[in-house]
């Protein structure tokens, strides 16, 4: 289901470019994660796709203002089947495309690697991805200011191709929207996350 409104919103983006998305991945301990993905389009937008809000924001919360419709979708899940549905849902269809941008990799029992892979990323939006970069230099003014920001949080952040928050609990990268459609995809997100601060990798707490 992201997937397609992930594909939705790229293929809207020749009417306008009034998106800003957020998505985490929020490891909370080695057994649970929440993924959290908050879109915001700009009414106008929404209007335009003679969608309904519950229809636009199937298994999330729609929150309809003046200016903005806000989608959010929330899911807790255990570790485990967190990186099994990733796995289990490795092939050619959209949405499978969708989970492969997402790999999750156990390191050790104590840490994982995340990598959002945004050339995959794109891919899982198929023609609506090509149609939204053959008119991306039309849509330079109405991309601009607009954003995709993903977020991975855990007790310890070791490593992260991001940027790293103050108190070492989350990794966040800043992706404009117009660099999500060019023709070269940003560098991929990698962080590197631990459940708990070890000693020599023995003495753990």
């Amino acid at each position: 289901m992201r997937a397609r409104l992930f594909a939705l919103m790229l293929g809207l983006l020749p009417l306008t470019g009034c998106i800003d998305a957020d998505l985490t991945l929020d490891f909370q301990d080695d057994s649970t994660v929440e993924t959290v993905m908050e879109i915001r389009f700009g009414r106008e937008l929404f209007d335009l796709t003679g969608k309904s809000p519950e229809a636009m924001c199937k298994d999330g919360t729609a929150t309809v203002g003046a200016e903005v419709v806000t989608c959010v979708q929330r899911r807790t899940s255990t570790l485990d089947d967190f990186i099994a549905e990733v796995e289990r849902r490795a092939g050619a269809d959209p949405a499978a495309r969708m989970q492969q941008a997402a790999r999750v990799e156990r390191l050790d029992g104590n840490r994982l690697r995340v990598t959002l892979d945004f050339a995959g990323l794109a891919a899982a939006g198929g023609p609506e991805v090509a149609q939204a970069r053959q008119m991306a230099g039309l849509m330079r003014a109405a991309l601009a200011g607009h954003s995709f920001v993903f977020r991975v949080k855990a007790p310890k952040i070791e490593a992260t191709t991001g940027t790293l928050s103050a108190d070492g609990k989350t990794a966040e990268r800043v992706v404009p929207l117009s660099a999500m459609v060019s023709d070269t995809p940003p560098a991929p997100f990698v962080t590197t996350l631990a459940f708990k601060s070890c000693w020599f990798g023995v003495f753990c707490f």
